[in-house]
């Protein structure tokens, strides 16, 4: 300082006060800026611009599990050590994880089985080829024993300045981790085909976003249903709802309409039903790819060929006589429709399905 002189001697204070008021006052426009918009762009490029540090932080959730589950195994080191000395320990490490810590300490390890008749299950979709290639990266981690999926989500905040990651844990009746395949998620439809063949009826519901695999996953189960329904007389009612209308896949997607009767028992009218007697497991299939290929296609970004309606898919289980009498508490037909039997009915809804 004694050789600058005095004309360029910088206030660093002043300097550091109208940084701190620039700051202020972007923030304030950030404030003000529209919200979808900012999020939307926070989303696609936070994970772009700043995967390596949310990966860091996924990285350091595992590490904090793997020290609260060594907290309760007597033959880890951890053992001997409390709570409260691995926390302050956390906090050095790791600056203001030592909450997410307490959490892991106090959550249990499994979930007591729900009994239900209505259950819900999740099956996790690999990352595709060209997410790999885009440089995204899993943010979603399965745990079947405990039933629990974790997702974690990363977030930029609308200044800019600063990212927050978010875990949320949700446990489910079951769940299935990306390398799962077609006869493991069967395992657990199986009992729904086996409820309709002793007169019951029975709904296998796939939910999802476009892109997550509910037409595959859906594919695989018809197709092990077939075989499982084999030598059966089966009739086939197959319909999708495409915005407000309802087309017939099995009829040159001819329109249908969706009725209810005072039992609130939802029937389709005009619907061509197919029947086959003693139907194979190639010729089921031969039928239903058949209708699947009427169905409405979209290109999007996640999918070549999304399906952009309800699909559903009824297949009804006929007796040896077609004539038998209703059971007892069976609403009859409306009129032009068969009597109801045992079905089993499979229904793809998507998340973003179009109209």
């Amino acid at each position: 300082d004694a050789f600058q002189p005095e004309e360029s001697r910088v206030d660093w204070e002043k300097v550091q006060a109208e940084r701190a008021q620039r700051r202020a006052e972007q923030d304030e426009s950030w404030a003000s800026a529209n919200i979808d918009g900012r999020i939307h762009w926070s989303v696609r490029e936070c994970y772009k611009l700043y995967s390596s540090q949310l990966k860091a932080s996924v990285r350091n959730y595992y590490v904090l599990a793997e020290l609260a589950a060594g907290l309760t195994q007597s033959s880890c080191p951890l053992y001997v050590l409390t709570l409260p000395l691995v926390q302050r320990i956390v906090e050095l490490a790791f600056p203001g994880h030592a909450p997410v810590l307490q959490v892991f300490a106090e959550r249990p390890s499994r979930q007591a089985p729900r009994k239900s008749s209505f259950q819900v299950f999740v099956r996790k979709r690999p990352l595709l080829q060209f997410e790999l290639e885009g440089g995204e990266f899993d943010s979603v981690r399965v745990h079947p024993r405990g039933r629990t999926i974790v997702c974690h989500d990363g977030r930029l905040h609308r200044s800019g300045r600063r990212l927050t990651m978010t875990h949320h844990h949700h446990t489910f009746d079951r769940v299935w981790d990306g390398p799962a395949t077609n006869d493991d998620i069967y395992s657990a439809v199986q009992p729904l085909v086996h409820r309709a063949k002793q007169g019951l009826d029975s709904t296998l519901i796939c939910y999802g976003q476009t892109g997550t695999g509910k037409t595959y996953t859906m594919m695989g189960a018809l197709e092990r249903a077939a075989h499982d329904l084999r030598g059966q007389h089966i009739e086939v009612v197959f319909f999708e709802i495409h915005g407000k209308k309802c087309y017939d896949l099995l009829s040159d997607r001819k329109v249908v309409h969706l009725r209810s009767d005072n039992a609130e028992r939802v029937h389709v009218r005009g619907a061509h039903a197919a029947r086959l007697e003693a139907a194979s497991p190639e010729e089921l299939m031969a039928l239903l790819r058949e209708a699947l290929a009427l169905r409405c296609v979209e290109v999007t970004e996640r999918n070549p060929i999304s399906s952009r309606s309800h699909a559903v898919c009824e297949l009804r289980l006929l007796q040896e006589s077609t004539s038998a009498p209703l059971g007892e508490g069976q609403p009859p037909p409306l009129e032009g429709e068969s009597a109801p039997s045992p079905a089993v009915a499979l229904s793809q809804m998507s998340i973003d399905s179009g109209d």
